[in-house]
C-alpha cells in the first residue's frame, strides 16, 4: 500500500488545491478532509482538528489538590491538549498570572498506560476546560 504523509496540491477530488499531512501509516491523499488521521489539512478553520474536549471538576483531599482524571479516546497516539481554568458565564482564563497566590492556568498530564488519562491539577469547586487535538506529541 502507498502511503503518502504529505500532499501538496491537488487533492484526490481533482479540484481542491491545498496541503494536507497525515500521520504515520495514513495516506494524505486517500483521507477525507475531516478525519482524525490528519494532523493538518489548509482547509481546516482551526490549525488542527479537536479529537475529543469537555469541561472536569476538580477533587482536594483537606488541603490537598487531587485534581481529576479524564479518560481519552485514545487514537494510537498521545494527543496534544490545551486545559484552561473556567470560571463560569464566558470567561475561560488562559495561562495568566492572576490573584494571590498566584496561580498560572492548569496544569495537564497524561498517563500514557492504558486507558489513556488526562489529569488536571484543579482543586474542589474549580472546572477546567479541556481540548485534545489530532496532533501527536513525544511523551518522555
Amino acid at each position: 500500500m502507498v502511503t503518502r504523509r504529505v500532499v501538496i496540491g491537488k487533492y484526490a477530488d481533482g479540484v481542491t488545491h491545498g496541503l494536507k499531512v497525515a500521520l504515520p501509516g495514513f495516506d494524505a491523499l486517500a483521507e477525507p478532509d475531516l478525519s482524525g488521521n490528519l494532523s493538518f489539512n489548509s482547509s481546516w478553520t482551526d490549525m488542527a482538528q479537536p479529537l475529543q474536549l469537555g469541561f472536569a471538576n476538580g477533587v482536594t483531599a483537606g488541603t490537598i489538590i487531587l485534581g481529576t482524571n479524564v479518560f481519552i479516546s485514545d487514537p494510537g497516539y498521545v494527543p496534544y491538549v490545551e486545559s484552561r481554568l473556567f470560571s463560569g458565564g464566558a470567561t475561560i482564563n488562559d495561562d495568566n498570572l492572576e490573584g494571590s497566590p498566584v496561580r498560572v492556568g492548569v496544569g495537564a498530564s497524561y498517563n500514557v498506560r492504558s486507558p489513556l488519562t488526562l489529569h488536571l491539577d484543579i482543586g474542589s469547586g474549580e472546572t477546567a476546560l479541556y481540548v485534545t487535538y489530532s496532533v501527536p506529541v513525544v511523551v518522555s
